[in-house]
């Protein structure tokens, strides 16, 4: 990636320069008539009007290809950037899985967690405390972790198989790609920051479900069937807080987790010990259906700015907070951030005429 963008450089550099030749050239054309006596001035425009024509067509065909050519590097260059920032994206899903499922083995909270990669105990994580943990640390992701139970019995007769799910690309946790996730959690945290603190380290091991079937959502780890607190609707998000744990006597995986929309705390089984799916562990990147406004607040102003960044369409960002609907405006919002040159801010994911702008990939 580093060659294919010092190619790049060095390609709109070369554009830049033809780009000034260009206009060095056609300033000493429109000098040629110039110093001349007002009597001579009109001879000599009618002696240069047919070269200059000529020249003026050329010029026209070179700026042409400079443009073409710049359109070109920037398109190449956002390619490039898309695919570097899917690699880093692809290291962090499966580094946060690594270290969830650690956390899990050994009865870690996400606080607790962070304690141990920070040995000094200085209240951040430096890169060599980072790249300590993931050098030692398992990086077996077991089956069982996800989703069903170890130990759980047969399907029913009758009973729906789900299909397993889709075997993703081996990512190795190499020295060089554990420091490319380190720097890429800094770039898109706090300006200046040079280690991870608590709260970039909270956001990089947030996990997400959706919801696939209406289920339960109880005030204990235990299925008892007296406990729940609400049902949790088809497509609604959580958060993940606690688990996957086993759930002992209905033999099933378990988590806790905060429903975005209400803020509501509770358990949910994420498939029931007959192979029902119940909630499904979702990425983080959105792709942009409809050209769409990035502003700095929540709340969308009556009227667009004029330094409203807009993001176009199949362009992919990461969110940062889930959508919410709001009730006055009928919008549904979300915090994003552009992959590719880091902006963050506010976008409309739902209109009020129930348009979508932007869906997960």
């Amino acid at each position: 990636d580093m060659a294919l963008m010092e190619q790049i450089l060095s390609t709109r550099c070369l554009i830049e320069a033809a780009t000034a030749a260009a206009a060095s050239a056609q300033a000493k054309i429109e000098q040629l008539v110039e110093g001349f006596d007002a009597k001579h001035s009109t001879d000599i425009k009618e002696l240069t009007v047919p070269d200059y024509r000529i020249f003026a067509k050329k010029m026209g065909r070179f700026d042409l290809r400079l443009r073409r050519s710049e359109k070109l590097c920037t398109r190449f260059q956002c390619e490039v950037m898309k695919k570097r920032m899917a690699e880093l994206y692809a290291i962090r899903h499966f580094a946060t899985k690594v270290a969830r499922q650690h956390a899990r083995l050994k009865g870690l909270s996400i606080e607790d967690l962070f304690g141990e990669l920070d040995a000094n105990k200085d209240g951040k994580i430096d890169e060599k405390e980072f790249l300590k943990f993931f050098a030692g640390v398992d990086k077996e992701i077991k089956e069982d972790f996800e989703g069903k139970a170890e130990g759980e019995g047969e399907q029913a007769p009758g009973t729906k198989v789900e299909e397993p799910k889709k075997e993703q690309a081996k990512v190795e946790l190499t020295n060089d790609a554990v420091s490319s996730l380190f720097e890429h959690l800094l770039t898109s945290a706090e300006d200046g920051a040079t280690a991870i603190t608590k709260t970039i380290f909270g956001q990089a091991m947030r996990a997400y479900y959706k919801v696939i079937k209406d289920c339960p959502m109880a005030d204990d780890l235990k299925v008892s069937g007296s406990n729940s607190l609400r049902e949790a609707k088809v497509d609604e998000v959580l958060g993940l807080l606690e688990g996957p744990v086993r759930e002992d006597t209905m033999k099933v995986m378990r988590i806790k987790a905060r429903a975005i929309s209400d803020g509501t705390e509770g358990w949910l089984t994420v498939t029931g010990n007959e192979g029902t799916v119940y909630l499904q562990e979702v990425g983080r990147l959105f792709k942009i259906l409809r050209d769409v406004s990035l502003t700095d607040s929540c709340d969308l102003p009556a009227e667009s700015q004029a330094e409203d960044k807009r993001l176009r369409q199949c362009t992919v960002v990461e969110v940062m907070e889930w959508p919410k609907k709001n009730e006055e405006s009928g919008l549904v919002r979300m915090k994003v951030q552009e992959l590719v040159e880091g902006a963050v801010g506010w976008i409309t994911q739902v209109d009020k005429d129930g348009v979508i702008h932007a869906n997960p990939l």
